[in-house]
């Protein structure tokens, strides 16, 4: 693993406190980059809100456990509060991959099966796992869960919680193998540029609501931001609008009531429910829109 001050660059802030940090290409996080930014993680004890029947579950046991089993962490998203002293309780999110997927062969291409992991010690979450891909050329994750796939929750209960949590592990990483077959799938399902478009322009409405939704057009939303991923199949398609919209910096023409024009930027999604949420929606048109092609996705 790299040292501390190595991970720096790969650290991004956001909001009142919120943080995202990602491990270098091929390698994974230490504990030390953990604390330093975010120490949340590592929390012993329950915030101030919660009651004495509130169990907490330090999401550091997690670590260990994981770890044990060869699921070493990748990336950390922590939410942000507008009160600092709840900060080291919030919400956040853990992607895992396995040791053995970090130097390997990528499979469906540019695909790895990986372990998503969320918790709060502020009642605000259970322990989630979802099953995921993660894109080496892009460094995107992609969150299945949905009924063809699931999710596991764990509650706050500290009777035999690592063990359910290790074996939900495994349970949806199966679950993410079976995502790669779905991956490899779509790779031959091929869109033309107005369908491409059409797609763009349903996947900007699942980020944004009627009031709030930015003038693109949905050939924006699925641009590629590099030659690598500029091909005309479904599941390339997917993931150029599963970037641009999550990452953001999408740029458009905003008209205000009194009539003045400004130029602006559409933001990253930085919560970890907004990442979730985001990616389930995405993931399922992509399955409704291989339907309309005539492909039925293998379950």
């Amino acid at each position: 693993m790299n040292n501390v001050t190595s991970i720096a660059r790969n650290v991004r802030r956001f909001g009142r406190g919120g943080i995202a940090i990602s491990a270098q290409r091929g390698e994974s996080l230490s504990y030390d980059q953990i604390a330093q930014f975010a120490p949340t993680v590592f929390a012993n004890e329950r915030h101030a809100s919660r009651s004495e029947r509130f169990q907490v579950i330090p999401t550091f046991e997690l670590l260990a456990g994981l770890a044990k089993e060869g699921f070493l962490p990748v990336k950390v998203q922590v939410g942000g509060s507008r009160d600092e002293e709840k900060r080291a309780f919030t919400k956040h999110m853990i992607r895992f991959r396995r040791q053995d997927d970090l130097t390997g062969a990528p499979k469906v291409g540019d695909s790895h099966p990986e372990v998503v992991l969320m918790n709060a010690h502020d009642g605000t979450s259970s322990y989630q796992l979802h099953a995921g891909l993660f894109r080496l050329v892009c460094t995107n994750g992609l969150t299945v869960s949905d009924a063809n796939f699931g999710s596991v929750k764990v509650g706050h209960s500290g009777k035999g919680v690592l063990d359910k949590v290790i074996e939900g592990t495994y349970r949806v990483l199966d679950d993410a193998v079976l995502a790669l077959g779905q991956a490899q799938e779509l790779q031959g399902v091929m869109v033309s540029r107005d369908e491409q478009r059409i797609f763009g322009e349903a996947a900007l409405r699942l980020r944004y609501d009627d009031e709030s939704l930015p003038k693109i057009d949905g050939g924006q939303v699925v641009r590629p931001r590099r030659e690598a991923d500029n091909f005309g199949t479904l599941w390339h398609t997917f993931n150029r609008a599963q970037e641009n919209l999550v990452r953001g910096g999408l740029s458009y023409r905003h008209t205000n009531e009194e009539g003045r024009v400004s130029y602006r930027d559409t933001r990253p999604v930085n919560s970890a429910d907004g990442d979730l949420k985001l990616n389930r929606a995405l993931w399922h048109l992509t399955q409704e829109f291989a339907k309309l092609k005539g492909q039925t996705l293998a379950a």
